[in-house]
């Protein structure tokens, strides 16, 4: 299954869910095939700091075209890649990533580029209970209940894990634990069905 992750905001958390989301899969034994641009230097000096956790998890600085000559290897072939161009066919999510940090409703309404199999994944959701629920119901209401999946907690110690070569895996962040959990077993489920 082809994931492809991206996001028309900067910094929205896109290569933290990416990298997480491979290690979960991979812990869970699934062979995973992470592909990144040669660009990615904060993912790539990440990895290098990063302790071998999950030994079915390949990285690839590789251009979209060889994917064809890898896709059969593994599972799950997520993509960090910088284009922003969703990918359509049956086996392919699209994961779209809503920074709401800087999220308002006027954006929201923008929103009109969901293919069938996209899902939304709001990152950095802050604890601001009135505003975060007010855009989730408006995002809920815009893509439907099925398109948009379990938030990322809005957490300052994920901008450290890749200077420090960690994932969320290794934080005592339950809550932060339980998002990914759930984005993973939302994949698994895709692949399963």
């Amino acid at each position: 299954m082809l994931i492809n992750i991206l996001s028309h905001q900067k910094n929205s958390g896109k290569t933290t869910l990416a990298l997480n989301i491979a290690t979960k899969l991979s812990a869970e034994g699934y062979q995973v095939l992470l592909v990144t641009d040669n660009n990615n230097t904060n993912l790539m000096n990440w990895l290098d700091k990063l302790s071998q956790q999950a030994s079915s998890l390949t990285v690839k600085t590789s251009p979209l075209d060889s994917l064809a000559n890898h896709n059969d290897d593994y599972d799950f072939v997520l993509l960090d890649t910088n284009t922003d161009m969703q990918l359509s066919s049956d086996k392919t999510i699209n994961l779209i990533c809503l920074d709401f940090t800087h999220l308002d409703t006027d954006y929201i309404s923008t929103m009109d580029y969901l293919l069938t199999n996209s899902y939304i994944v709001p990152c950095k959701v802050p604890f601001n209970e009135g505003k975060t629920l007010k855009l989730l119901d408006q995002l809920v209401s815009y893509a439907g209940i099925e398109q948009v999946l379990d938030g990322i907690p809005k957490c300052e110690r994920i901008h450290d894990l890749p200077l420090i070569g960690k994932t969320i895996w290794e934080l005592d962040n339950k809550p932060l634990q339980a998002a990914f959990t759930s984005i993973a077993n939302s994949l698994i489920t895709y692949l399963q069905s």
